[in-house]
């Protein structure tokens, strides 16, 4: 257990001191994929770490941490997203680094559906986390998508709860859909960090890059992910 958590520690801290041989100044930025896919990572591995943690000081001790680890059991639905979203991510990523001869980047859109989807897994693990602190109780429970089963008795937190399990719920699947839309919406011309969501944002039809009638498209500023001096 210490050898895994130690290795895949010293593979983060590799991510983030790396640099090219040139230089500081060389080294490119932590994609949005690496940030997004060491964020999942984190939370997986956390999560089995404090249940172990748990377990470990109950077995040498008999000492049961019974609200530690049943808060950390109840937000394994939370990560269970984890490992389809890292691999996703990497392939999106992957994909466009292939059909542009490791130059681009997934479309920007895409990033922004790894964002979604990554941010709204956290929410959903934090609210596993507060709310047992707020309650004292940890008999509440995940549903099948990750989200906390909580109907506090008060009408206004029932619907601030209410609230932010959908505003979760779109934003996971939302930007799921997303990427997978930017893959196989992927060019080696929109695949330069920037991208346009297919029909909405260039205005073009998908597939056959027939412009809509009287319709030119959201155009999209230079980005902070776009790879300066490559034209595709």
């Amino acid at each position: 257990m210490i050898c895994i958590y130690v290795g895949f520690s010293c593979v983060i801290y590799s991510i983030f001191t790396l640099e090219h041989p040139k230089g500081a100044q060389y080294t490119p930025p932590i994609s949005v994929t690496m940030q997004c896919v060491i964020n999942l990572t984190f939370q997986f591995f956390f999560i089995y770490l404090m249940i172990w943690i748990c377990t470990s000081i109950d077995e040498f001790t008999g000492h049961k941490l019974d609200v530690l680890k049943n808060t950390m059991e109840n937000a394994l639905g939370t990560v269970a997203y984890c490992p389809m979203l890292a691999i996703l991510f990497v392939a999106c990523r992957m994909r466009a680094l292939r059909i542009t001869s490791n130059r681009g980047a997934p479309q920007g859109y895409a990033q922004d559906g790894m964002y979604m989807a990554t941010w709204a897994v956290l929410i959903q693990f934090l609210m596993c986390l507060i709310v047992p602190c707020c309650t004292g109780s940890t008999d509440h429970k995940c549903d099948e998508d990750g989200t906390l089963q909580y109907k506090p008795a008060h009408p206004i937190a029932l619907y601030c709860v209410l609230a932010l399990k959908w505003i979760t719920y779109i934003f996971l699947y939302g930007g799921v859909i997303a990427v997978i839309v930017g893959l196989y919406a992927m060019t080696p011309e929109n695949a330069n960090g920037r991208g346009a969501v297919p029909l909405v944002g260039d205005g073009k039809l998908p597939g056959v890059e027939a412009e809509v009638p009287g319709y030119e498209g959201v155009k999209e500023p230079y980005g902070a992910n776009d790879v300066p001096g490559v034209n595709f």
